[in-house]
């Protein structure tokens, strides 16, 4: 895993966030494989930040400390991908053409 999010960076990562005035609003941790300690550390952080962060965090966190983040996220618009990056990942959720059958456009 090339992205790693252990223990010791997630209380970097904490400390950066909660440190001074940032413009970070949305922060996706899914895939490097946080755990609920590193997670905890986010948290910790999170509640000592001058503005919030939306954490997105994958399985293996516990779902307590995703609410509480979360929660502390609530003002925060939605994000929304720009249209050319939704048109990219659909591209890329959409199943290949068969062999043999024409592509429809």
């Amino acid at each position: 895993m090339d992205n790693r999010v252990d223990e010791r960076a997630a209380a970097r990562i904490a400390a950066v966030v909660s440190g001074g005035r940032h413009r970070l609003v949305y922060l996706d941790l899914r895939h490097t494989g946080l755990t609920s300690r590193g997670a905890l550390r986010l948290l910790e952080g999170a509640g000592r930040a001058y503005s919030p962060t939306r954490y997105v965090l994958g399985g293996g966190v516990a779902s307590r400390v995703k609410r509480e983040l979360a929660a502390m996220a609530s003002g925060l618009p939605e994000l929304r991908a720009h249209p050319e990056v939704a048109a990219i990942r659909s591209v890329y959720r959409t199943a290949p053409p068969v062999a043999g059958q024409r592509e429809r456009l």
